[in-house]
C-alpha cells in the first residue's frame, strides 16, 4: 500500500506483471537505484531498506520492449511509528482525532493515492487555504512533484469547521476528501 510506515528490518516486495505480450524482465528501484533485476514476470523478494523515506518502483518490460511501472512510497522507522492516514486507490482521506470533536490545535492527517506524480497537497479550513505543499525549491522554480499526504496542526476557534483536503497530480486529476470537526 502506498504511504506505508514499516518498522526497520526486512520488507517483502511482491509483484506480477500482466501484458498481452510476454513479460521478459522485472526490476525494483529504491530511491532511483536498481536493487533487483530478473528475467521474470512475477516475483516475491525481501529487501532491507534503511531508515527514512523510500520510493519503491517496480518496472517490467515485455517482449516488444514496452515498459510499465508501479510505484509505492514507504517510510521505514525505528521506535514508535508516526500516525498514518490510509487512502483508497485514486482517492483521498482526512483523519482527525476521534473524527468529530477535538480541542485546538487540531492535528490533521490527510492522504491521497494517485497512480501519477502528485504535484500539490492542500488543506482548506472553512474555504480558506491553510496548508499548501508543492515540494518546490526555495526559488519556487523547480517543482518535481509534491507529497501525497500532509501532517499538520491547525489552530481553530471553538465551533464547527469544514476541512477539505485536495491532492492534484501531474495529469490534472484532483482527489478530494472532506470532514467536519467540532472544536470545544
Amino acid at each position: 500500500m502506498n504511504n506505508t510506515y514499516l518498522p526497520q528490518g526486512s520488507v517483502t516486495v511482491q509483484a506480477t506483471a500482466y501484458d498481452k505480450n510476454a513479460v521478459t524482465a522485472m526490476q525494483i528501484y529504491d530511491n532511483y537505484s536498481e536493487i533487483y533485476s530478473q528475467p521474470v514476470n512475477s516475483f516475491s523478494t525481501t529487501i532491507q531498506p534503511s531508515l527514512g523515506k523510500h520510493l519503491l518502483v517496480v518496472k517490467a518490460w515485455d517482449a516488444t520492449g514496452l515498459s510499465f511501472r508501479s510505484e509505492r512510497n514507504i517510510i521505514v522507522y525505528s521506535g514508535t511509528p508516526t500516525p498514518t492516514c490510509s487512502a483508497p486507490y485514486q482517492g483521498a482521506s482526512i483523519c482527525l482525532p476521534s473524527m468529530s470533536t477535538s480541542s485546538s490545535p487540531v492535528r490533521v492527517l490527510a492522504n491521497g493515492w494517485t497512480p501519477n506524480v502528485p504535484t500539490s497537497a492542500q488543506l482548506y479550513v472553512d474555504n480558506a487555504l491553510v496548508y499548501n505543499d508543492k515540494e518546490c525549491d526555495s526559488s519556487g522554480s523547480n517543482c518535481d512533484g509534491g507529497t501525497s499526504f500532509l501532517d499538520t496542526d491547525v489552530a481553530l476557534s471553538s465551533g464547527t469547521h469544514n476541512l477539505v483536503f485536495k491532492l492534484w497530480d501531474n495529469k490534472g486529476i484532483t482527489y478530494t476528501a472532506q470532514e467536519i470537526v467540532t472544536v470545544q
